[in-house]
């Protein structure tokens, strides 16, 4: 809320856990993304900026600010991709209804899912950024600040409800075939380890679930 960014060494002592301090922005940060590889991680904030910053080089693990983007709006949503400008209007219009709260690309990198504040799910394929399917069935609002990731397989995407539970939809019926509940207030953020094939989750009732993933409808806390 401050309108810091901190990079903390998790297995440091409390008081020497912060690494660098950053004063990049001017207003609350509101997403910060790390890149797959660990050498750039990006920062959001509701000042209408997003930050770049990369790792200054491989034997002291301090990074540097090489970019800031000005945008006209606010900021939800952050993800790392190769660069390009797209119409998420279906119709493609430019009266906006929907806010994408949160972006996940897909196993192959070929299709976008984003999370809305209006009750639903939007895939777009990246290839030609056309929007090709709407999932339904997950509570959230304005107030909300949804999250969603996909299975292994590609087949089957996840998405936070505010009732606290996790909707699983098969995407080619774009039916949902599970409701995952275990949590008692709203999932603050999911994340599938491929690895592992587990599913977490993490929420406000300050619980971490595992939930395996033998199938999208077979759960184990």
């Amino acid at each position: 809320m401050d309108r810091l960014a901190f990079i903390l060494d998790l297995s440091k002592a409390d008081e020497d856990m912060v690494i660098q301090k950053f004063e990049s922005h001017t207003k609350y940060v509101v997403r910060v993304l790390w890149s797959s590889s660990g050498n750039f991680f990006i920062t959001a904030s509701y000042d209408k900026t997003i930050c770049v910053y990369k790792l200054r080089n491989d034997e002291v693990e301090l990074y540097d600010i090489i970019q800031k983007l000005h945008f006209k709006g606010v900021i939800e949503s952050l993800a790392f991709c190769k660069c390009r400008q797209m119409n998420m209007n279906s119709i493609g219009d430019d009266y906006v209804s929907f806010v994408p709260m949160h972006i996940s690309f897909g196993p192959n990198g070929h299709f976008m899912l984003i999370s809305t504040d209006q009750d639903r799910l939007l895939l777009y394929s990246w290839t030609n950024g056309k929007q090709i399917a709407c999932f339904y069935g997950a509570t959230n609002d304005e107030l909300s600040q949804p999250r969603n990731c996909w299975d292994h397989s590609g087949k089957y995407v996840y998405g936070t409800s505010q009732d606290g539970s996790i909707v699983v939809w098969e995407i080619r019926s774009q039916r949902i075939v599970c409701k995952l509940e275990g949590h008692n207030a709203t999932v603050r953020d999911l994340f599938f380890c491929n690895e592992l094939k587990l599913l977490v989750s993490c929420g406000f009732d300050g619980s971490i679930k595992l939930w395996q993933s033998h199938s999208p409808t077979r759960e184990i806390l």
